[in-house]
């Protein structure tokens, strides 16, 4: 069969399969006398395969090494384990890192409605600059792939926003220390020290941490909770 009917037949683009040669993937093929490419089932076959492939997101230049294994009469097999192994770890990462981004902008979006209008005009905005104060989270020890659905739903109800008065909260130098003490403790996901109003802010985990241990912390850092 000649490109065009190939590329119908699998659904692709002719540049597509025209691609595939120039990198490896699919050998040359047999020309007619006038020039034309012929196929038969076995290009079909492959690119069928580099597709599913592509689709479980491996990269062009695995997919080649694998064909290579086969085109040499090799079993591919444990060179696809390896693959497979760091393909989840690289999803599993992945999905750490976009759950702590998930929980920090759920943290900043409880805490937005409490921050000023930036009047300053070297403020960009508010929100997104305390966001760099807020202490960061940790990395999960491990990722897990699997979760029971109402997770989500848990973490976001044990998370609980308390004001606290605290007496002599002079500059900036004492507002960064109260950030600082605080961000320490377990269970503590943001702070918001505010000399003008001498209030604390702090957003929190109820199952880790309550608010008399925010108090104590407070008082063990040298300042009164009201």
């Amino acid at each position: 069969m000649r490109i065009g009917e190939l590329a119908g037949q699998l659904g692709i683009n002719a540049k597509t399969i025209r691609f595939y040669e120039s990198i490896g993937l699919l050998p040359q093929p047999h020309r007619t006398p006038a020039g034309y490419r012929q196929y038969n089932g076995d290009a079909a076959d492959r690119i069928t395969f580099i597709k599913t492939a592509q689709r479980l997101g491996m990269s062009l230049d695995d997919i080649r090494e694998i064909l290579a294994f086969r085109d040499r009469g090799e079993p591919p097999c444990g060179y696809v384990r390896g693959v497979l192994a760091a393909q989840l770890d690289g999803i599993d990462r992945h999905i750490d890192e976009l759950s702590r981004l998930r929980r920090q902008l759920v943290d900043l979006q409880a805490v937005a409605e409490l921050l000023p209008d930036a009047a300053d005009p070297g403020c960009y905005c508010g929100i997104i600059q305390h966001a760099a104060a807020a202490p960061a989270h940790p990395p999960a020890a491990a990722p897990k792939r699997q979760q029971p659905s109402n997770d989500q739903h848990q973490e976001e109800t044990a998370m609980r926003t308390v004001t606290i008065h605290v007496a002599e909260i002079h500059c900036e130098s004492c507002e960064a220390a109260i950030r600082r003490g605080l961000g320490q403790l377990d269970g503590v996901h943001y702070v918001q020290a505010a000399a003008a109003t001498d209030t604390v802010t702090v957003v929190f985990d109820q199952h880790a941490i309550d608010e008399a241990d925010l108090r104590a912390r407070l008082t063990d850092i040298g300042y009164d909770p009201a």
